[in-house]
Formats: C-alpha cells, structure tokens, sequence
C-alpha cells in the first residue's frame, strides 16, 4: 500500500536515517495518478534534499507534469529525478 511506503519514508528520514535513492519502476497499474504523486514526493520531501527518485514507466502524463514542476519548484535541491518510459511530450517540457 502507497501510504505504508510513504510512512515508513517519512519515519526513516524524520529518524535520520534518509533514504537516498527510491526507484518505482511498473508500480502502479493504469498509472501513478497526482494523489499517489503527491504523496511519493511530500515522503521524498522529508529528507530535505540529496535524493534521487526513478518514476520509470508509471504511466504519467500531462496531468503529472503540473505536480513535478510544483514539487521541483519547490525543493530544489532533489538530486535526480528520472522519468524515463512515462506519457510525457513535447508540451509538457515547456
């Protein structure tokens, strides 16, 4: 379940022990939609930077694209986000 890996992301890294990379890769079947979204990236978000987070073939679009640039906008300091193999194109990237 989403919110039990969520949880246990915020505890490791409220607890000091920062989980520094996540990979989610054909985890989510019909996709990640923006609510799961939103709760993967406000767990990454408790280890305030230096992580790298692999969304690969999730099955994201133009919806999504909205919540990356807002996370990113608001945590510059992620240290890698891959999201190979999603539904993006050429409008989402603007």
């Amino acid at each position: 379940d989403v919110k039990i890996i969520c949880g246990a992301i915020k505890a490791r890294n409220v607890g000091g022990r920062i989980i520094e990379f996540l990979r989610l890769v054909h985890c989510f079947e019909g996709g990640i939609d923006t609510h799961i979204l939103n709760m993967i990236l406000a767990s990454v978000a408790t280890a305030n930077g230096d992580v790298a987070l692999s969304l690969w073939y999730n099955g994201m679009s133009s919806r999504e694209a909205a919540v990356i640039t807002e996370f990113l906008r608001l945590n510059p300091s992620l240290k890698r986000l891959t999201l190979r193999g999603n539904r993006f194109d050429d409008g989402d990237a603007a």
